[in-house]
């Protein structure tokens, strides 16, 4: 295995919407760099603990929360 071998030579139907199969390569993906959109509970965990809470991602975050995040500071 290399890192740089696509991520399809390994599994085949590994796909990313709008991104060329040979471009996501292990490296890519091990890097978190392929493009995967964030996993919503990661980005409701970054929110809580933005420095930044005055932007319009963050207000959507708290917004769009299954459970309500504690705002401690």
């Amino acid at each position: 295995m290399s890192l740089e071998d696509p991520v399809t030579e390994y599994f085949p139907d590994f796909h990313i919407p709008g991104a060329a199969d040979e471009r996501v390569t292990v490296k890519v993906l091990a890097m978190h760099r392929a493009g995967i959109p964030p996993m919503e509970p990661l980005e409701w965990s970054i929110a809580k603990k933005s420095k930044e809470r005055d932007s319009h991602w963050y207000r959507e975050m708290l917004r769009t929360a299954p459970n309500q995040i504690l705002i401690n500071g």
